[in-house]
């Protein structure tokens, strides 16, 4: 293996979809495209939540006008409720040009969402 397959930086495109700011509605993050990349994770980060029931769930669509919830097989990661004050992973297997996460804030939440492509078609990805 060379050192650019393993270069962490060169073969990484990060991408902010939910500004961190607090919110007290339902939010879809902006739609990440897939195109040159075969790897998608998010890192939902959560700080003050006031109520229970803030959850998280990724949807896909081919073309991203219509979107459906990613089926349990394409999907990594928790699947509880995130508390306060923490940081979860979501990874997406799937096959679909793009993908967004919906979060369900019942009440004010504090909460940021990057998204972060990996196995590009081709590096340097800067």
């Amino acid at each position: 293996m060379g050192r650019a397959q393993r270069d962490g930086y060169n073969n990484v495109y990060t991408l902010q979809v939910v500004d961190p700011d607090e919110y007290a509605a339902d939010l879809d993050s902006d739609a990440v495209d897939m195109r040159d990349f075969d790897g998608l994770a998010f890192a939902v980060m959560v700080g003050d939540t006031k109520d229970a029931g803030f959850a998280v769930a990724l949807e896909d669509s081919p073309d991203n006008i219509a979107w459906t919830a990613v089926a349990a097989a394409n999907l990594q990661g928790p699947t509880a409720a995130l508390a306060t004050d923490t940081m979860s992973m979501y990874g997406y297997t799937g096959d679909k040009r793009y993908v967004r996460v919906a979060l369900t804030v019942p009440g004010a939440t504090e909460v940021g969402v990057l998204a972060i492509k990996t196995i590009p078609h081709k590096a340097p990805v800067w």
